[in-house]
């Protein structure tokens, strides 16, 4: 875990690591096979919530935020986003934090901005400028979706078993490889702009020991 940056971003609030959750059945055969490395993953968790979802319910969301365009990297205030999650009922789920690994800081800071005690690392994705995940939530020149084809599986050793990295270092690395195959795709447009190494962190500590 080289290299871990704990100053944070965003929080958010996940559905848990829960076989029984719909959020998991999403997953399926074909999904894994052209967005995942690593086709054996059973919990993909990301910094994307379009990979591992909010707990939070719609309206929630409307609540606070009614003219966000994304949800991506939205919690900048954790009691703002605990004021959320009371008013939604408290429903179950998972609080967690996000920090930025990149060589230039480019995204904001959020409150508090340090990683309390007890925080516990899940691994390094890595996020386009709109919070897609670019490790489990983009297309790339090696990936249909009509055919079936999937994303390199050379990156699968580098990963642990929520489709993460551990190394910050293979994190950087993953995110120039495909920057540059971005660039090419797009004969040197950077269509979908910065790509940021984002380190995930769930706070809950013992809900993390328990999960299956």
């Amino acid at each position: 875990m080289g290299g871990i940056v704990k100053r944070v971003v965003a929080y958010d609030f996940r559905v848990p690591l829960d076989r029984a959750h719909s959020a998991w059945d999403e997953w399926t055969p074909h999904r894994r096979q052209v967005y995942l490395s690593a086709q054996d993953v059973v919990f993909p968790l990301s910094a994307d919530d379009s990979v591992w979802p909010s707990a939070l319910s719609e309206s929630a969301w409307d609540a606070f935020y009614p003219d966000a365009d994304s949800h991506a990297l939205a919690w900048t205030s954790v009691q703002t986003l605990e004021a959320a999650v009371a008013a939604d009922g408290e429903p179950d789920g998972w609080l967690i934090a996000m920090t930025e690994a990149c060589d230039r800081q480019h995204l904001g800071q959020s409150n508090p901005a340090d990683l309390g005690a007890g925080a516990v690392f899940v691994g390094y994705d890595v996020v386009d400028a709109g919070g897609l995940s670019v490790l489990m939530n983009h297309g790339r020149p090696d990936v249909s979706v009509d055919d079936g084809a999937g994303p390199s599986a050379a990156w699968a050793p580098l990963l642990n078993g929520f489709h993460l990295f551990d190394d910050v270092v293979d994190a950087k690395h993953f995110r120039r490889v495909s920057k540059e195959e971005e660039l090419v795709l797009h004969e040197g447009g950077n269509g979908h702009g910065q790509f940021c190494v984002i380190g995930v962190w769930v706070l809950n500590g013992q809900k993390w020991a328990n999960a299956p």
